[in-house]
């Protein structure tokens, strides 16, 4: 295949990264985390009536709402956050300042009643544009 060189710059060329591959290779990477059993591999939501909803998202731990926020970041929860990620300097961070057991519903809610310019306009009642109109609308 070549010199280090040539391989190193075609390998860059293709956008990979020769170390990372011969590391991989040698089995420098730890895949532990694959095997968590305590993962929630196969959590399946199941859509309501009304389609899915958050509710019908809200299952397992990603239902959970924690008594207070661990990090001040922007970070969604269960999120791997690093640790040298800048505390944002929230001061609202329990969750009995902010919460309310119908959140999920309300939201859906309000999604439902605002007004989509898709689904509201009857755009088969519409008139047909003279051809120069429509070009200079579009």
């Amino acid at each position: 295949m070549g010199s280090l060189a040539s391989r190193r710059g075609y390998t860059m060329a293709l956008g990979l990264d020769l170390d990372y591959l011969e590391r991989s290779a040698r089995g420098e990477f730890d895949l532990g985390w694959l095997r968590d059993t305590s993962s929630e591999w196969g959590v399946r939501a199941k859509p309501g009536k009304t389609g899915l909803t958050l509710s019908d998202i809200a299952i397992g731990s990603y239902g959970e709402v924690p008594d207070h926020a661990p990090l001040r970041t922007m970070a969604p929860r269960g999120s791997d956050v690093d640790t040298d990620v800048p505390d944002m300097g929230y001061t609202i961070n329990d969750k009995s300042e902010v919460w309310s057991d119908n959140l999920l519903d309300l939201y859906e809610e309000a999604v439902s009643r605002q007004w989509s310019a898709t689904r509201d306009i009857p755009r088969g009642d519409l008139p047909e544009l003279d051809p120069d109109i429509e070009h200079a609308m579009c």
